[in-house]
């Protein structure tokens, strides 16, 4: 854990992932701790009751939602199949989530994801949630690492990944596209491999 003090914490955007099947928001979590504003990455989804969501869903939910008759809660959307198969769709589309502070959510595919096929809603497997990295395992050809910490700067593990897809390094999987947040000065975080 963390000794420094929390201040304030805002939500910086909310954005939608384009082409998944639940709808699923990428959100941005500003804090401020000691002294500095960090940043983190929240996918969000909404869990209906009637489409049976795993337990840890509601066990991460953030709060409860109604539509109409229909009651659910909002909660990470990591734990909910869709995300994966999302990312993958947004890789291939090279999409360019446009946010309202200038920046964007860039989606980077590689050569590689040609290779690879993820049906729309794939299930998925929240394989590991370490801080500050989850892995969501979709099909045994794609594993998608979600960095929960937002931190500008250089993005060390893309450039190694890379590296071993580039060299078909047969011991380390092969990156098939990068996300990253950027920001209106062209600064990049990295959101996912």
């Amino acid at each position: 854990g963390r000794a420094e003090e929390i201040g304030a914490v805002r939500l910086g955007w909310v954005m939608r992932l384009p082409g998944t099947e639940r709808e699923v928001a990428l959100a941005e979590i500003e804090a401020d701790i000691g002294g500095a504003t960090e940043r983190y990455l929240m996918p969000l989804c909404i869990a209906f009751e009637d489409q049976q969501p795993p337990a840890v869903a509601e066990q991460l939910a953030l709060t409860r939602v109604r539509q109409g008759r229909r009651v659910g809660f909002l909660t990470d959307a990591a734990v909910l199949d869709g995300l994966a198969a999302g990312v993958v769709r947004a890789l291939r589309e090279g999409a360019q989530v446009p946010l309202p502070d200038g920046g964007a959510i860039v989606f980077a595919p590689t050569a590689r994801l040609e290779e690879v096929r993820v049906e729309r809603g794939a299930p998925a497997d929240l394989a590991q949630a370490d801080e500050p990295a989850g892995s969501l395992v979709v099909t045994d050809q794609v594993a998608v690492k979600l960095f929960r910490h937002m931190a500008f700067g250089p993005m060390c593990e893309e450039r190694t990944a890379r590296r071993l897809t580039d060299l078909g390094f047969p011991y380390a999987p092969p990156l098939i596209g990068a996300v990253a947040r950027a920001d209106a000065a062209g600064r990049r975080a990295p959101v996912a491999l």
